[in-house]
């Protein structure tokens, strides 16, 4: 059984962020390799949803691997576009608490929405 989570980031001056009430996180940002493979899947937009799950799912467009955990968090590549990216421990929140092997991501943008 596949379970799906989503986040919507958003640029907070120069850097990307993201809300999650559930967990009390409030503009928490996205850095470390993380900011620039979403400036890159951005394009220039200033908000984006990310779709994610540890399993594959049809629409999913990039795949994280973990490399190893540091700092709490987690260093994931991404082959295709050869990007590295560290995740803090607020991954852990959609993960039953630990860090994944691996994450499925999807990405929507409001001209992606307009395209179909």
């Amino acid at each position: 059984m596949n379970s799906l989570s989503v986040i919507n980031a958003y640029k907070h001056g120069p850097m990307w962020v993201f809300d999650e009430p559930n967990y009390n996180l409030v503009k928490e940002p996205f850095v470390a390799g993380a900011d620039t493979f979403l400036d890159y899947l951005a394009k220039g937009d200033e908000k984006i949803s990310l779709v994610f799950s540890n399993r594959s799912f049809p629409t999913s467009d990039y795949t994280l691997h973990l490399q190893h955990e540091e700092s709490g968090g987690g260093v994931y590549d991404e082959y295709t576009t050869t990007s590295t990216m560290w995740l803090c421990a607020a991954t852990k929140h959609y993960f039953g608490g630990k860090m994944p092997k691996e994450i499925h991501v999807q990405y929507i943008l409001e001209r992606r929405k307009n395209d179909n």
